[in-house]
């Protein structure tokens, strides 16, 4: 079945990336429209605080939800919310936000296994049905991160991150995920977990250019072997195959933003041969770059 999927963007008015998107939304009972499919690198949580909410995963039975419910979309699921026809009003809390927003100035070893190191998630969602313990919490910190968003009072950026640091943790704590076993007690002190930090934002900042892993080895002053050992030790990859994921990852987005094309992608996002990167691709997503385009594009995008 083809797709239409819309890449969401991040940007803000200046065209620099938003840290988070958070809002309330109201709606009128629709006509039964089309889902509008998209995807994100958010972390994405949404409660229905009043009517109800149909959302929609492709090849999965949409999932209804009711006043109460909340529902979470792990980074870069493809996914869409509807309203039923003649359906009332609908109102939701709705919350994005980047775990880089959540990075702290300092790093400390407990910082490492689930946020330097993001989970991957089994589950396209997760739903929280409305009268769980569980359930009451998230609501509650939902409300919280709202209310503080709309007041902007003094300190409003430091309140804000402390919410979603809380509801990021709780994310994780209950999402069944998988990740980078964490560090064993004392295999990494304050100063490698800095290193670390230092390492993935250079990947950040420099995934579109010819780099290698010595000169990462360089920026955090280690000579070629050692950070071979510390990298492959604290995060479970090759420093060969987290860049790759990192680029596969970019040239996501860019394909389903179709503004360029696939040639162009692949250098854009630091692949010198095509032809390597098709081969990637194809190894990672189990289809081509133009395959992938066909199938999550419709011919009008």
């Amino acid at each position: 079945m083809t797709y239409a999927v819309m890449a969401e963007s991040e940007l803000d008015a200046r065209g620099a990336k938003k840290s988070y998107d958070i809002f309330a939304n109201r709606h009128q009972g629709s006509t039964g429209e089309r889902p509008l499919l998209h995807t994100h690198s958010y972390y994405e949580t949404l409660m229905v605080t009043e009517g109800a909410l149909t959302c929609h995963v492709p090849d999965l039975p949409p999932v209804t939800l009711g006043v109460g419910d909340v529902i979470f979309f792990p980074p870069h699921t493809v996914h869409a919310t509807t309203l039923q026809a003649d359906a009332g009003v609908m109102q939701s809390i709705v919350v994005k936000f980047s775990p880089l927003f959540l990075y702290p100035m300092e790093t400390t070893a407990s910082d490492v296994d689930c946020l330097l190191m993001a989970p991957c998630y089994t589950a396209p969602y997760y739903l929280f049905p409305a009268g769980e313990a569980q359930t009451d919490a998230l609501a509650a910190l939902l409300r919280e991160i709202l209310a503080e968003h709309r007041a902007q009072q003094r300190g409003a950026e430091l309140a804000l991150r402390g919410a979603l640091i809380s509801l990021y943790v709780r994310l994780v704590r209950a999402c069944e995920s998988t990740a980078t076993p964490a560090p064993a007690e004392g295999e990494i002190d304050a100063y490698g977990a800095q290193k670390l930090h230092r390492v993935l934002q250079y990947l950040q900042e420099n995934y579109p250019y010819s780099i290698s892993m010595k000169d990462a080895a360089a920026h955090c002053g280690m000579d070629y072997y050692g950070f071979s050992r510390f990298f492959g030790r604290l995060t479970g990859k090759s420093f060969r195959e987290y860049l790759l994921e990192m680029r596969l990852q970019h040239v996501q987005k860019m394909l389903l933003r179709g503004e360029k094309s696939v040639s162009a992608i692949a250098m854009a996002c630091g692949f010198e041969y095509v032809s390597y990167f098709i081969q990637k691709f194809k190894e990672r997503y189990g289809m081509t770059p133009r395959e992938y385009q066909k199938l999550y594009r419709s011919p009008s995008q």
